[in-house]
């Protein structure tokens, strides 16, 4: 099984206050839930009880004729394994709210974030859905984001998140106190690192707060 690209929990430099905002309002997004065209949903094994609760409450208010699961079997080093994909998961999850006359889509393939959208729109065309709601742990909305706006420039994205629980360790990621806990704060500098290089390769929109998190960051403590 091969690394990560980014790991999962990398070294942190020391994060002043004016740092934790900018990073803040990097990986975390305002939520602008509502109707659309197709609900799209980014595998997850972390929180998919959380995830199941969420997008079945947006099913109960809101109309969307297609739902996109996305999400493969994660085929990293020191994770878990299982025989069902995370778009089955969930699909199971989630069968007693989808609306008989909703078109159900899975992606089984994929095993990151850039895949998810990648897979999908290969199989499913996602621009055809001119207004799409994605549905995503709260603090990697922003990657979520900038990774849709790059296949999608020209559809509205709204999107429902909800706060990641690593209850091996006890941790619920939220945008108030990500940076009070040493996984928090991994996993903050890691969709830091991962949107920054993303964005250099041209994966994912390159997002200007990159280099304004930059000049406040010693050089020496920056990947190279």
């Amino acid at each position: 099984m091969p690394p990560r690209e980014i790991p999962k929990k990398p070294l942190v430099p020391p994060l002043n206050a004016t740092i934790t905002g900018l990073l803040t309002q990097l990986c975390f997004r305002d939520d602008n839930e509502g109707d659309a065209d197709a609900l799209f949903a980014f595998g997850t094994r972390t929180s998919l009880g959380t995830q199941t609760q969420v997008i079945s409450d947006l099913l109960l208010k809101y109309r969307y004729p297609a739902i996109v699961l996305s999400g493969g079997i994660p085929d990293y080093e020191n994770v878990a394994h299982d025989s069902q994909t995370e778009a089955e998961l969930l699909s199971v999850n989630l069968a007693a709210f989808i609306p008989n006359d909703t078109e159900l889509f899975l992606e089984k393939s994929s095993t990151n974030t850039l895949d998810n959208v990648r897979r999908s729109h290969e199989l499913y065309d996602l621009a055809k859905y001119k207004q799409i709601i994605f549905v995503a742990k709260s603090f990697v909305a922003g990657r979520c984001y900038l990774t849709l706006k790059k296949y999608l420039p020209d559809n509205i994205i709204l999107q429902k998140t909800f706060d990641a629980n690593y209850h091996e360790e006890n941790v619920t990621i939220t945008k108030h106190d990500w940076h009070e806990s040493k996984t928090g704060r991994e996993r903050i500098w890691g969709e830091f690192l991962r949107i920054k290089h993303y964005g250099e390769r041209g994966d994912i929109e390159i997002s200007p707060m990159i280099k304004k998190i930059e000049s406040y960051i010693p050089k020496e403590q920056l990947p190279c």
